[in-house]
C-alpha cells in the first residue's frame, strides 16, 4: 500500500483492540525545533500553558488507548505522513483567536514493539520549511531505533 492510500486509521492510535499502547519518548530535546516548542510554551501565562499542556496531554492518551480517527479533513487529529519507514504525525491547533499556532507530533509504530507509539519530535508548524525540517529530524530518530532494532 502507497501513502496515497494510508490514512491515519492505519496507525495503532485509532486501534482500540491493540490499546493500551505505551508511549516511549525518543525525541532529542536539544534540537532547535523541540527548544522552540518548550520555549513557546514557557511564554505562555499560566492558565494557557496548563490549558496547552492539557491538549496535548490529552491527545496522546487518546492515541495510546486507540481512541483517535482520521477524519479525512484539514481537521483530522492523526496523519500518515511517510511510508519507508512509517511515520505518523499527531496534529493540534492552539489558541482559541487567530493567528492559530499549529502544532505537530511525529511518531512510528515499529513492528518489533508492537504495544509502543515512539515519540520522535515535535515542533511548531511555521512554515513548509519547518515541517520538512521536522520530518526529517523525525526520520532521522526512526532510522536510529531501527538500527539498534529499538533495544
Amino acid at each position: 500500500m502507497t501513502l496515497a492510500n494510508r490514512t491515519g486509521s492505519d496507525s495503532r492510535c485509532c486501534i482500540e483492540s491493540g490499546a493500551p499502547y505505551t508511549w516511549i519518548h525518543a525525541e532529542d530535546p536539544t534540537h532547535v525545533q523541540m527548544v522552540e516548542f518548550e520555549e513557546w510554551l514557557a511564554g505562555l501565562n499560566d492558565f494557557s500553558r496548563a490549558h496547552e499542556e492539557g491538549e496535548i496531554d490529552e491527545l496522546f492518551e487518546a492515541a495510546s488507548e486507540g481512541k483517535l480517527e482520521d477524519t479525512g479533513d484539514n481537521h483530522t487529529k492523526i496523519k500518515p505522513v511517510t511510508h519507508k519507514p512509517e511515520i505518523f504525525e499527531l496534529r493540534l491547533k492552539s489558541g482559541l483567536k487567530r493567528p492559530h499556532t499549529y502544532l505537530r507530533f511525529y511518531h512510528s509504530e515499529p513492528v518489533v514493539r508492537p504495544k509502543n507509539l515512539i515519540a520522535l519530535h515535535r515542533h511548531i508548524k511555521s512554515s513548509d520549511d519547518a515541517q520538512t525540517d521536522g520530518l526529517a529530524q523525525a526520520i532521522s530518530i526512526h532510522l536510529l531505533g531501527e538500527s539498534i532494532n529499538w533495544a
